[in-house]
């Protein structure tokens, strides 16, 4: 009961009536695939829902493994027969393909324009609902900072959400300073997204990703403790001092040098040829 009047205070507050239409709007009418009761779908959407259902357990698995623990309640993914009921059920703009809300995973039927986005979406959105699971929904959006969750995604679904956006334009595009800036913690009232950097939503995702990717490589182990003090309820903050034993910016300036030495390597590498 509290954590569906977290998800109603956030509707209010943050978003438009959509939101708290979605919130109450019945999925009763969705159909349970019959080979993985995981996935429902509306009548014209059992296409997308057996392509979702042909990868979902290796997806399952590849968030446990990365997020180093189980799905704790039951999955559901709801596959939405057009992009105007995907609005409906959660609020958001058509353009968008996918979302967890309301401890539910919707996808959009414009996935139907890009199969091959219908895995790693997926995967994507099973990390932020993995998250909330272990957390729950107000300590997830309160205590972890949104590049971190939306970096960890795209990190753990290969690239889910940051399609359009290369490593090396994210690369050159931090170093102009066009990037985000990692903070240590979450927003109730002003959660940070892309158009908070003057950034478009692929390009704040890939240079997050990029970024988490650098975290864990730094030290796996710490990488790690990170995420599993995250999960013991620890803000952000507190977890990765625990962990890491540094300040946030002191790991980013060494990414920003790292960066510009791989920039510098392959430079030089080019000239050689």
């Amino acid at each position: 009961m509290k954590e569906a009047l977290i998800i109603l205070f956030l509707s209010i507050t943050l978003t438009s009536c959509g939101k708290i239409g979605a919130f109450f709007r019945s999925t009763d009418h969705f159909i349970e695939l019959e080979s993985d009761n995981r996935i429902l779908y509306e009548n014209d959407a059992l296409d997308i829902a057996l392509q979702v259902a042909q990868n979902l357990e290796c997806s399952v698995k590849k968030v446990e493994e990365e997020q180093y623990g189980s799905f704790n309640k039951p999955i559901a993914i709801y596959v939405c027969g057009t992009k105007e009921n995907f609005a409906k059920f959660t609020g958001l703009n058509q353009k968008i393909k996918a979302a967890v809300f309301n401890g539910k995973i919707f996808l959009s039927a414009s996935l139907r324009e890009q199969p091959e986005r219908i895995s790693t979406l997926t995967t994507h959105e099973l990390s932020h609902l993995h998250l909330i699971q272990q957390v729950g929904t107000s300590k997830y959006v309160h205590n972890i900072p949104s590049w971190f969750v939306e970096g960890l995604a795209v990190f753990v679904s290969n690239g889910g959400g940051a399609e359009n956006a290369s490593e090396a334009d994210a690369a050159h595009a931090i170093l102009d300073g066009a990037c985000f800036h990692p903070d240590s913690t979450g927003s109730f009232l002003f959660p940070k997204t892309a158009s908070s950097y003057h950034l478009k939503p692929h390009m704040f995702y890939r240079q997050s990703a990029m970024f988490v990717q650098f975290l864990k490589e730094y030290d796996s182990e710490k990488f790690k403790r990170l995420l599993q003090a995250i999960q013991n309820e620890n803000n952000f903050q507190n977890a990765l001092h625990a962990s890491y034993g540094k300040e946030i910016d002191i790991y980013w300036t060494e990414f920003k040098e790292n960066l510009t030495k791989q920039i510098n390597s392959g430079a030089n590498s080019a000239a050689l040829h």
